[in-house]
């Protein structure tokens, strides 16, 4: 059991130091991915309010009072791992120095530990991200219903 478990952590530190493909190319991809959320949820505040005004619907005040929840509580998730994220940026980022030896101890990092509370995360805004596109179609279906 701990002899293929060391087997296992070797081979994953390994793959992490890979040039292409390995810790700085897994953590770089986080970082878009992220920066992309961010936007798209930065852009959801601007959100007029003069969607919903005067349809007198509670049901639709009460989804598009949810969109706004959700999407700032994943925003501040955003913010919050991306906090995290970018200690990691000097020695895994696009402007780090390249090589398999250069950034070694982030690289065994991001790959034993911190690739896996990226997954977390990636999960719970996943939940969120559902949660605001329920509140979309459901008011896009209004406001198709009001034509």
């Amino acid at each position: 059991g701990d002899f293929i478990s060391a087997i296992l952590v070797f081979k994953t530190v390994c793959d992490a130091l890979r040039e292409h493909g390995g810790a700085a190319t897994a953590y770089q991809e986080a970082v878009t991915w992220l920066d992309g959320v961010h936007d798209i949820l930065k852009n959801l505040e601007s959100l007029p309010d003069s969607i919903i005004s005067g349809t007198g619907s509670a049901e639709l005040t009460k989804a598009f009072d949810s969109l706004n929840k959700n999407a700032e509580a994943c925003l501040n998730r955003v913010k919050e791992f991306n906090k995290k994220l970018k200690k990691y940026d000097p020695t895994l980022g696009a402007g780090a120095p390249q090589g398999w030896k250069r950034g070694t101890w982030s690289k065994a990092n991001w790959a034993l530990y911190f690739s896996k509370e990226f997954e977390k995360v990636r999960e719970e805004i996943g939940a969120y991200t559902l949660s605001i596109t329920i509140a979309f179609v459901y008011l896009s279906i209004f406001q198709s219903l009001q034509r």
